[in-house]
């Protein structure tokens, strides 16, 4: 069974303002302990909330235990966001990297970890926007970046994630809305070294209500490794994600190896068909007017992280009291909590990448087209399920 270790809450920080943490070793506990100048911080947070204007290299460090019943399980370490260039260490042992600061990642790490009491470092350089500096090859907007705040370091939350040796990485929900036909391209990750005998099954139920719609199962040989499959249904009656009934469903996916649940996962999808004829949209073969706001998307004493659930939610309201039907973000993907609730309320949404152009941002350099191609695929990949994105925007006041 999936289980999940919540490592949100209390981290240290050292601001490593002259880039010598790799030199001396601070993803090493003992030596990252030492340092006379560690800072509490939080995450999820910005560190600008910590230390104000705060660019370049900073190090993590967090101390947990392990659940004493996730022996001999596959367990990942899943960032929703760092930002802008990631390192991780687990016990002082190279973990591994990810760029890009606004899409997650995972990594498995279940061969580094200690029964008992584990230490994690992660290096962060954060988007570098006023120091004409060069750090590991990063430039001054160098990296595409939000110009709404520097939002560097881990900004989103961080959780452990237990499961059996065979696990769902990912599903890719497509719907026809006039058959009511759901296909679920899904892929499966065997972490075993022996092919692997899994009964997949797959239920669908409404989002408001919990009642079953469509189910079935299927048992199958998992190579180690990727293992790619699809699996369609029909359902009976079905009901379109609309404005005002913005109608959703949950794919549950469950694998069990000789009886035991190995991994669970769920995902939500909704029959919504958005298309572009002439000068004029149509929603679910309906004509319809788009009316449009720019939102900035600044939090209250979190920069660019809604972590209040509630002044969100009343955020959305004044949008829908405002007659409003489509949000257009300022310039970066948005974090998946407001996705969401664009989801279940209504609301339509302009997928957008953190690139502004207008000749500045980012700089070109020779990895520029690999940088914007990497955002946009990581981008697409997480949120392609959500009903409420429409449109994905590229560039914005291109020079």
């Amino acid at each position: 069974m999936k289980q999940t270790l919540s490592l949100d809450g209390k981290w240290q920080v050292i601001f490593d303002h002259d880039n010598k943490g790799r030199t001396l070793n601070w993803q090493y506990r003992e030596n990252f302990d030492s340092y006379e100048d560690l800072a509490p911080v939080t995450v999820p947070a910005c560190l600008e909330e910590f230390k104000q204007d705060y660019e370049g290299v900073a190090w993590y460090g967090k101390t947990f235990a392990l659940p004493s019943d996730w022996k001999n399980k596959t367990i990942r370490i899943h960032f929703e966001a760092v930002n802008y260039r990631t390192e991780i260490w687990v016990n002082g042992e190279a973990a591994g990297a990810h760029e890009g600061g606004y899409i997650g990642f995972e990594l498995q790490i279940d061969d580094l970890l200690n029964e008992g009491e584990n230490f994690i470092a992660v290096r962060v350089i954060t988007p570098l926007i006023t120091r004409d500096v060069v750090i590991d090859g990063l430039g001054r907007d160098d990296m595409p970046h939000w110009r709404g705040a520097i939002t560097g370091g881990i900004w989103q939350p961080v959780s452990l994630i237990a499961t059996g040796h065979v696990y769902v990485e990912d599903t890719f929900v497509t719907t026809d809305i006039n058959s009511g036909e759901v296909t679920l391209a899904s892929i499966f990750q065997n972490q075993d070294l022996r092919i692997q005998s899994a009964k997949v099954a797959w239920t669908i139920i409404e989002f408001n209500n919990n009642t079953l719609v469509a189910s079935g199962q299927e048992t199958l040989n998992l190579n180690p490794g990727i293992n790619h499959h699809e699996q369609s249904f029909a359902i009976e009656n079905h009901k379109l994600w609309q404005l005002d009934d913005p109608s959703l469903y949950v794919v549950t996916t469950t694998i069990t190896l000789r009886d035991d649940c190995s991994d669970s996962e769920e995902k939500r999808f909704g029959f919504r068909e958005f298309t572009a004829r002439g000068k004029s949209f149509y929603l679910n073969g309906e004509k319809i007017v788009l009316k449009t706001t720019f939102n900035e998307a600044f939090y209250p004493h979190s920069l660019a992280y809604p972590r209040d659930l509630e002044l969100l939610k009343k955020e959305f309201k004044l949008i829908k009291d405002g007659n409003i039907n489509m949000i257009r973000p300022w310039r970066k993907p948005q974090p998946k909590i407001v996705y969401d609730l664009a989801d279940e309320l209504g609301v339509l949404f302009v997928g957008a990448l953190p690139v502004e152009c207008m000749q500045n941002w980012p700089q070109i350099t020779p990895y520029t087209k690999q940088r914007i191609e990497n955002e946009a695929t990581e981008m697409v990949r997480r949120d392609r399920n959500h009903p409420s994105i429409v449109i994905w925007e590229m560039f914005n006041e291109i020079g």
